[in-house]
């Protein structure tokens, strides 16, 4: 049960996505894509179009993509983000300050189905991640059998081989006389090879903490799917606000190239 503790730490980089947000669609539409990222033409190869499109964004987003709102992303640095969790053995309430996540742009799209409806399109895909690192400074609340556990310290966490399966739908809608794409989906179902983490002020008496982190490196796996399914309202919103800024202001024909 105590285990629990490092897949708590583990829900916080899982919901980093809050800092994301574009600004809202008060900007103009761009009228050209930025140089290095280029639209797909609407043809049966389009799947493989639209993953190389997206690992070029992923390579570029490195350092930010001013004309799109993208934000540096490797290293993310994260000023606060909050989760709440439950499930039938623990409830809680954790935050992070100063998140920094490292190894995002490292990530490989493996697969994609891309494919378009009238005004509906679905896409899907995996996303392979080979390393990820995660540190900052955290508080939490956790209850455990209605006893409650307080604390607060600096983390880290290290985490390698994460695979995510990504289903998504969407619609084409007009806006002020142009065409856009607006995400009603995201799923996104992530799994990760090994984890390991680390701690300090879990508990006041060093030796127990750290009893306790490598009790957590041992049994993570054994909570880790509950709990990403049970914090899933507090982070999906937020992977599905950030994509729609951005779309709100790029226009569907930049995007996908009629033939």
């Amino acid at each position: 049960m105590l285990a629990k503790w490092g897949v708590v730490i583990l829900a916080l980089v899982f919901n980093d996505f809050e800092v994301f947000s574009a600004p809202a669609n008060t900007l103009k539409p761009v009228a050209s894509l930025p140089k290095g990222i280029t639209g797909c033409k609407r043809e049966l190869n389009i799947s493989e179009c639209v993953q190389s499109a997206f690992q070029d964004v992923l390579k570029l987003s490195k350092d930010g993509i001013p004309e799109l709102h993208i934000i540096p992303i490797d290293p993310l640095v994260v000023p606060k983000v909050t989760v709440q969790f439950e499930n039938s053995l623990i409830r809680g309430k954790a935050s992070v300050r100063n998140l920094k996540i490292v190894g995002v742009t490292n990530a490989v799209i493996e697969k994609t189905d891309f494919k378009i409806f009238g005004n509906i399109t679905k896409y899907k895909s995996v996303i392979r991640v080979p390393y990820l690192r995660a540190e900052g400074s955290y508080k939490a609340n956790i209850f455990v059998n209605n006893n409650k556990m307080s604390s607060r310290g600096e983390f880290n966490a290290s985490m390698t081989d994460i695979v995510a399966n990504i289903d998504s739908a969407g619609e084409i809608y007009e806006r002020d006389g142009r065409s856009y794409l607006r995400l009603t989906k995201l799923d996104c179902e992530p799994t990760i090879g090994d984890m390991k983490v680390y701690a300090n002020g879990l508990v006041p008496d060093e030796n127990l903490n750290n009893a306790l982190v490598d009790l957590a490196n041992e049994n993570w796996r054994r909570s880790y799917q509950s709990l990403v399914s049970s914090t899933r309202p507090s982070w999906e919103p937020f992977i599905l606000k950030y994509f729609n800024d951005i779309l709100d202001y790029v226009p569907w024909n930049l995007l996908v190239v009629e033939k």
